[in-house]
Formats: C-alpha cells, structure tokens, sequence
C-alpha cells in the first residue's frame, strides 16, 4: 500500500494508537480498527530520546535528508507552529524532544514509525526491484503492509536494520541453508535474532499461484543472502531452488518427519486429459471400480482401495505395467527403471505403499534436477520456521518417502526433454 493512501485511509498519529487490520472490499484495501488485535504492552523507548541521532542514523540508512525527516517529524507531532526560519535546528531538535517525551513509549514509537514511513517504504521498494523480476506492485503492497502490521510490535531501528540487510548481505543466510545437504529440521539462518517477527509476518504472504509466490518463497528471496526471485521459486547464490512448505511433526519414537507434503507442482491432470496419469489410471481401475472418476491424488486410503480391489484383481505384471507408464507420463526427462518399479509390487499384485512413494519421491527429484536444472529441494515450515534442503535424489527419497502422504506426483505429466541422468540405486 502506497504512503499516500495510507493517509487517505486516515494513517494518522491518532489512528496508530489503535490496533489495525487491512480489509480488503470489492477490490479496494482500507484499514479498520480491531481492538482484539492488540498492542504490544512492552516499552519500546524507556528512556529520553535524542531525536537528532535518531533521524541522522535513519537518514543515512535510507539514504534521506535528515532536514526532510525533521521537518516531517514536526508535522506528525503537531509542531507545524515552528517555523525554520525563525528557529534554530537545535531548538527544534529540543521541541521535537520535549513533544515525545510526553508520550507513552508506545505512542513514541507509533510516532517514530509515522515518522519514517517513507523511509521504510523507500527501502522496500529497493529491494523488490532489486530482486523479483514479476509481481513488483503487488509484492511491494504486501511487504509494506506485512512490515506495518510487524511495526506495532518491533521498533523502528530494527525495522530500518531489516530493511537495509535485506537490501546489502541479506537478514536471512539462505546461501548457508543450501551450502550443505541438510535432512534434520534447522532454525531458518536469521542474522539476528530481533529480526524474527518481520521474517514471520512476510512469510505470511502468499501470491496466487500464477504469480509464482507459495508461502515462505517471497520472504527468503526478500530477506535472504545473494537470493531473488526469478524464473522458479526462488534463486541463491545463482543456483535454482524448488521451494515446498511443509509442516514437520514428532513421532511418538521422538523421529522428526515431514507431513501434508504434496510433489505436485503443476495442474493435475484431469480424466478428459487422454495424455494425463489420471486418465490411464481410472481406465484400469474402470472394470472393478466402475463408479470412480476421479482420482486426485494415491494416497494411502486409495492405494488399500485399488490393492484390494484393482491391482490383486489384475495380477502383479499388469500392475508393474501401469506403474512403469504412470511415471513414464509423470517423469517424461528421467529413465524409469522397470525393475525398480516391480520390487514395489507384491507377488500377489498390491503396492507396498511406502516402498512406492520412495520411488516417486526419486523420480520426483530427479524431474527437478534433470528437466528444471534445480539444484536442490528446500522444504520450509513457516510455522516453526525451520527448514532442511535435499541435493540428492537418493537422499530424498529416502529420508521423504515415510512421512508423505499422497503420491500425487504420478499423476502429472510432463513432456520428454533432455537425455535421462538419473538411475535408481
């Protein structure tokens, strides 16, 4: 949201002593006061403020004249009576003071952030110009509104801190989450610790999927070191990362996996899709299972369904047949290993489900490395904000394949491209 609308909207020094929410109606974004979305009770400021520093190290930050800031600063506390002129700087530096000192430490920092809302603006919009090649206007509307919404609880020097290292060696270490293939869940890098809130609420942001920007994705290329968003879900260090989000849970044996995990990353395809898994798919499961018409991911509710009711029906070499064809359409740039597919098959025809999904983890992976040239998977968890990042198609299928739940990938498809690279080990 643009400065200017936010004082259309009534952004004063009197609104931002109230909580605030954005409401979005019939296509237009206002503000309205929510009180249960309350205010940090902390002091932000407990003792006597030097404003000239203060605007001086903005000033330098954001790279502003501090004399636009100090005359801005006596608009937003009423001291519009002072005239330049007629007083020197140090006068009004003193009334400036005087005026915030009479403030709660909260209205001290809700005036500060009102103070220095162009400057957190400017440098927002320097660093999504700087590093998303899409979606510039609107990832700079939800960045401003998400560092706003932060601002009631962080002060404003860490807000222009986070601002200026996202801008130069990054908030985020993102090249230190990819350096090394990393299977345990780990705290996301942040450089300082103060950071966390801001790194949080624009983590939140989720543009749609057209615009390429999945949960997480545009607060590590905005925050991360050497990172951007380009062509794929987002660039470190050069090197081309799929982004998945996922929620990590604890077994009751204390083992960490990964959980509502899904591969599919394209439009499924559908059953009037004659080239598409699913179609091949339901025109097996069609003879036994004549009511079904869709299926929209092999879980394991519907692998048990097909074991017992399809796959044992139509005998282990037609079921290692389909699966062989299934990845085939999935995975048209990777060799599928027959032989592979058919130690996941049962003698009596059934799935070992597991055993499968390791498989279409691998293809999966392999898909990414050989037809996307990514160079690895980072799987994030917003919530807990810890990440592992996977290299190794092997590795992944491995450490994966026990704790996803659907086998979605298989009903893709995807054209053939470039020389197979990948065999399963």
């Amino acid at each position: 949201m643009r400065l200017n609308e936010f004082a259309q909207l009534g952004y004063s020094d009197a609104t931002l002593k109230y909580p605030y929410r954005v409401k979005t109606k019939n296509g237009k974004i206002t503000l309205v006061k929510d009180p249960t979305k309350g205010l940090a009770k902390e002091s932000f400021i407990s003792e006597d403020i030097n404003i000239a520093d203060i605007i001086d190290y903005v000033a330098q930050k954001s790279k502003t004249s501090a004399q636009s800031i100090l005359q801005r600063a006596k608009k937003v506390l009423k001291l519009d009576q002072i005239k330049a002129e007629d007083e020197q700087t140090q006068d009004v530096i003193q009334q400036i003071n005087d005026a915030l000192k009479d403030k709660t430490p909260q209205e001290q920092q809700q005036a500060l952030n009102l103070i220095f809302l162009p400057e957190y603006e400017k440098l927002i919009n320097e660093v999504v110009s700087k590093k998303f090649t899409k979606s510039q206007p609107a990832i700079k509307e939800l960045v401003f509104e998400k560092i706003m919404r932060a601002a009631q609880t962080v002060n404003f020097k860490t807000i222009i801190d986070f601002l200026t290292a996202s801008n130069s060696n990054g908030a985020v270490n993102t090249e230190g989450m990819i350096a090394n293939e990393n299977t345990t869940p780990t705290p996301w890098p942040v450089t300082n610790n103060d950071y966390l809130p801001l790194v949080k609420s624009l983590s939140k942001i989720i543009l749609g999927s057209r615009a390429a920007g999945g949960k997480g994705e545009i607060a590590l290329a905005f925050a991360g070191s050497n990172a951007k968003q380009d062509k794929g879900d987002i660039t470190i260090g050069g090197k081309d990362i799929e982004l998945k989000a996922s929620d990590v849970t604890v077994t009751s044996a204390g083992q960490k996996t990964i959980t509502d995990f899904s591969f599919d990353d394209e439009k499924v395809k559908t059953v009037q899709d004659t080239k598409g898994g699913q179609a091949l798919l339901i025109k097996a499961v069609k003879p036994y299972l004549p009511d079904v018409t869709n299926i929209p991911a092999l879980n394991l509710k519907w692998i048990s369904l097909l074991n017992d009711n399809v796959f044992q029906k139509i005998g282990r070499e037609k079921t290692i047949n389909l699966f062989v064809e299934l990845f085939e359409k999935s995975y048209g740039g990777v060799k599928i290993d027959r032989d592979q597919v058919s130690k996941r098959v049962n003698k009596t025809g059934d799935i070992d489900y597991e055993a499968m999904l390791r498989l279409s983890a691998f293809y999966t992976f392999a898909n990414y490395k050989n037809v996307k040239n990514f160079e690895g998977i980072l799987l994030i968890n917003v919530d807990s904000m810890t990440y592992q990042y996977y290299n190794k198609p092997k590795t992944f299928a491995q450490q994966i394949g026990g704790g996803v739940k659907k086998m979605s990938a298989i009903l893709e498809y995807r054209s053939a491209a470039k020389t197979p690279t990948f065999k399963v080990q």
